[in-house]
């Protein structure tokens, strides 16, 4: 499960704005989430993983949605 977050927060394009969300979500500091669970050690609790994981896949599908917006909003059309 651990190798799925890392493989979605590659993917993200602003990891710092997720890592934000996390921190408020569990009232913890932007530094100690950043560092603990998301640089290097990706210390993260194993009961959380599911949770995070979820909070990883909501975060990437809003990403594309804010995506497909632009693009929809400068003509593109999808085929």
């Amino acid at each position: 499960m651990l190798d799925n977050l890392k493989k979605l927060t590659s993917e993200m394009d602003l990891k710092s704005d997720f890592v934000k969300e996390v921190a408020r979500s569990y009232g913890m500091s932007y530094k100690y989430i950043k560092k603990e669970w998301f640089i290097g050690a990706w210390n993260i609790p194993e009961n959380e993983l599911p949770v995070i994981v979820g909070m990883a896949q909501k975060y990437l599908f809003m990403q594309t949605q804010r995506k497909n917006k632009i693009l929809e909003s400068t003509g593109f059309k999808a085929i």
